[in-house]
């Protein structure tokens, strides 16, 4: 009878120690999901956060669309002006470099932008850069990175222009200025009209008497 106890008694042990093997895997096993659950969930809702943006507004400033607005009239309908365009859809580093010196002259392009590109309407290929100059070009770090840009296209033989920002132009004088590098395509474009041929478009304060429009 003591024996027969005793086995029972062993017998419920191994049960219960069987029982405490098949659980914690398990349990293991159920932390997991749960710790994988929360990851996605945290995730989510972190990328929610991080993916959340406002509208910049325009493209352009009011300084750059009173130039625009001229350019269009010096360039005419024979050629596209395209606004803020990257340097590195402009420009690519040259062949023949290492991988590490390609990453590092695409890094330094990469993150600039042109301000207005004047491109060939039957194949888009860029005739001209603008660069429009306003007081922001005079700081120091401007200045440096003026001086790269302007290096970088010469390299590659891209004409970049740069006009200093004024309160009035003249398309005329923005035709003439552009005509090396837009000859085929100003020709075949109709004349300036003469209400903008000779008179300056301002951006403000259009009661003053209209400076000479120096471009």
């Amino acid at each position: 009878m003591w024996c027969t106890f005793i086995i029972y008694a062993d017998c419920k042990d191994a049960r219960f120690m069987f029982l405490d093997i098949l659980l914690i895997p398990l349990v293991l096993l159920a932390v997991v999901i749960l710790i994988a659950i929360l990851k996605t969930l945290f995730a989510s809702k972190k990328e929610t956060v991080l993916h959340s943006y406002d509208a910049a507004g325009t493209l352009l400033s009011p300084a750059e669309l009173s130039f625009f607005k001229v350019l269009e009239i010096a360039v005419g309908e024979n050629a596209y002006i395209v606004v803020k365009v990257r340097v590195a859809d402009l420009l690519r580093p040259q062949k023949g470099l290492t991988r590490s010196n390609w990453q590092k002259a695409f890094n330094s392009i990469s993150s600039k932008h042109i301000d207005f590109v004047i491109c060939d309407k039957t194949n888009f290929k860029p005739l001209c850069a603008i660069e429009l100059n306003d007081k922001s070009h005079q700081r120091k770090s401007r200045t440096v990175r003026d001086e790269f840009i302007s290096k970088a296209f010469a390299s590659a033989r891209v004409p970049l222009e740069f006009i200093i920002a004024r309160r009035a132009y003249s398309a005329e004088r923005i035709r003439e200025q552009l005509e090396p590098y837009l000859g085929a395509a100003l020709k075949s474009k109709r004349p300036v009209p003469a209400e903008h041929s000779s008179t300056s478009v301002l951006t403000k304060n259009t009661s003053e008497p209209t400076p000479n429009p120096l471009v």
